[in-house]
């Protein structure tokens, strides 16, 4: 019997010490709970190891009444993301209070906050390099969630109402050979679209988001565009979530085969059209379709953007 109490007690420990990895010890809900919304949100989910890794939080009021934010610009004080890994431990926070193992209060005690007023359903967005909040290794993946503080010298955080995965990817370098520096080309417009499509035949769901840009390649799809325009800022991100579930699930009509046919190139415009031939799994007959996919390009590389599909009669040749 006193084995028995004592595993009680050992696993209950166990499951308090786990959430403490991940959520801060001083993390509760301030009365005004329902006054704001906090939502978290990430252009892409994967980043090389020499790139900032921009997370933005969206602080809406939800309320019926003007309210006052006091906030503080200090590194890691109004906006507290944590980041973890997927045993849950939190990430090596590397912010210069905490490697002093001061508190926040021991660095807003002499900082006056700058009061920003939010007016009924107005949403703030905080930008935030985590690389500068946490030591962040590479090929990793990690989850983060956004804590808010709506006066940072009380202890009452607001918890983010989503969670986001991302990785760290190392940085693809020259390869270097008898002292000559070879540059490595821009991926084309075509590869990207057959990147994008392999991995979906594969089922490698973290790799077919990384070729799209979300907020346009959304507005190809019937069933997510209409709510998507109707929502605020907040809520659109809510939608993008679901959007990103919808892309990464398995189809019943998987693909079987396909091939690209053509690329267009508007050079003046950054703008690429890539036509494909997509022969799709169906019980009785496959069935093959012709997709247009529009892509920009951004910096260096190219994202789909759009994407219109014909049924085609025959099948992949």
């Amino acid at each position: 019997m006193l084995r028995k109490e004592f595993t009680i007690i050992f696993a209950v420990i166990l499951i308090i010490s786990h959430h403490r990895l991940i959520y801060p010890s001083y993390a509760k809900n301030p009365e005004n709970t329902r006054d704001f919304r906090v939502i978290i949100h990430m252009e892409r989910y994967t980043f090389y190891s020499d790139e900032v890794v921009e997370l933005k939080m969206h602080i809406k009021n939800n309320s019926y009444r003007k309210l006052h934010l006091h906030v503080y610009d200090d590194l890691y004080t109004t906006f507290q993301p944590v980041v973890y890994d997927m045993s849950g431990r939190e990430a090596d926070n590397i912010v210069p209070y905490k490697l002093m193992n001061k508190t926040v209060y021991d660095v807003l005690k002499l900082r006056k906050p700058r009061i920003i007023p939010l007016s009924p359903n107005e949403t703030l967005i905080h930008s935030i390099n985590l690389k500068e909040i946490y030591k962040l290794d590479i090929e990793k993946e990690y989850r983060v969630r956004g804590f808010f503080f709506p006066n940072a010298n009380t202890p009452a955080a607001l918890s983010g109402e989503n969670v986001l995965t991302f990785r760290i990817l190392e940085t693809e370098k020259p390869i270097r050979k008898s002292g000559i520096k070879r540059i490595k080309h821009t991926i084309s417009p075509s590869e990207i679209v057959y990147l994008f499509l392999n991995s979906e035949k594969d089922k490698n769901w973290e790799n077919h988001l990384k070729y799209i840009k979300i907020r346009s390649y959304i507005n190809s799809f019937s069933d997510f565009v209409k709510r998507y325009n109707n929502s605020d800022d907040a809520e659109k991100l809510k939608v993008e979530e679901d959007f990103i579930k919808f892309l990464s699930r398995e189809r019943r009509d998987y693909i079987l085969d396909f091939k690209i046919v053509e690329e267009n190139l508007l050079k003046d415009r950054n703008i690429a059209y890539v036509d494909a031939i997509v022969k799709r799994f169906e019980i009785r007959i496959p069935s093959t379709y012709k997709y247009k996919y529009t892509l920009e390009k951004f910096s260096d590389f190219w994202l789909i953007t759009d994407v219109e599909a014909t049924v085609m009669k025959g099948g992949l040749k």
